[in-house]
């Protein structure tokens, strides 16, 4: 697969090496560097390379599998209206300032959106990490009478956004953001988890990142036992709650809702990679 740099015109072509077969069926399907791709042809102004894979025959445009496959924008202006995106300019200035209709803008967002998604939940896992941070920050859909939450998981150290859910704030949007989180993670069970005081993080966090086990027959024969679950030693979840009278910040409480404080302080004394 192809990866697009945000670029005008790049003068010298990505390597044949770092493209791979597109075919589901091809034993080379999604293989780098298995040296089966050969050059065809070249074509358009961008002298754009037409592939054969000699694996199984098939043919395809170098863009199969980006942003720009089937799109009939220019290509500097598809990477123009991209940067802008990326850099959180609105569709009205976008529009402005790159000379396109709002619908074509939006076609973008979506193409971009879809391959961005995709290509994180093909890289987004087995991460390894000991510590994640959760929050809400809140926006709109399409205009302003349609509020829209953005739930995100980052990885502190390096920043990298594990996770990302959009919706309402309330417990499910919570509960997907972290269900999410917890499938990406190479080891769940060695984690500390900070996150604001609200919406289901307490009440989740056993559920979601705890151990399910049966407690034994306390009471009557026959009746169901309720599952409980169980924080492993090396796991634990800190709620950081502020507290405010209006718009001013009164106090910060930090409550150490699961798992031990030391496993807490061992992660905050630990040196940044």
């Amino acid at each position: 697969m192809s990866k697009i740099r945000f670029v005008k015109t790049q003068k010298k072509p990505l390597p044949l090496s770092t493209l791979a077969c597109l075919t589901p069926d091809c034993p080379d399907f999604l293989k780098t560097g298995a040296d089966n791709l050969v050059i065809r042809k070249v074509y358009g102004k961008h002298q754009t390379r037409y592939l054969k894979c000699r694996t199984c025959g098939i043919e395809f445009s170098e863009l199969k599998g980006t942003p720009l496959w089937h799109s009939k924008i220019d290509r500097d202006t598809f990477v123009d209206v991209a940067e802008h995106l990326a850099e959180g300019n609105s569709i009205s200035a976008i529009v402005r300032l790159c000379k396109v209709h709002h619908d074509t803008v939006e076609r973008i967002i979506v193409v971009i959106g879809k391959h961005a998604k995709d290509l994180h939940d093909r890289y987004a896992v087995n991460l390894k990490t000991t510590a994640l941070q959760s929050d809400e920050r809140h926006g709109f859909y399409a205009n302003k009478s349609q509020p829209c939450w953005e739930a995100t998981t980052i990885d502190p150290y390096s920043k990298f956004i594990v996770s990302l859910r959009l919706g309402a704030r309330d417990e499910i949007l919570i509960k997907d953001l972290m269900t999410d989180t917890r499938l990406r993670l190479f080891d769940p069970y060695d984690l500390t988890f900070f996150t604001d005081g609200g919406h289901g993080y307490a009440s989740l966090f056993p559920k979601i990142f705890g151990v399910a086990y049966l407690p034994k027959h306390t009471g009557k024969r026959g009746r169901p036992r309720k599952v409980q679950y169980r924080i492993p030693r090396n796991t634990a979840h800190v709620q950081i709650v502020k507290h405010r009278q209006g718009h001013k910040l009164e106090s910060v409480e930090i409550r150490h809702t699961h798992g031990s404080k030391t496993r807490v302080t061992l992660e905050l004394e630990r040196p940044a990679p």
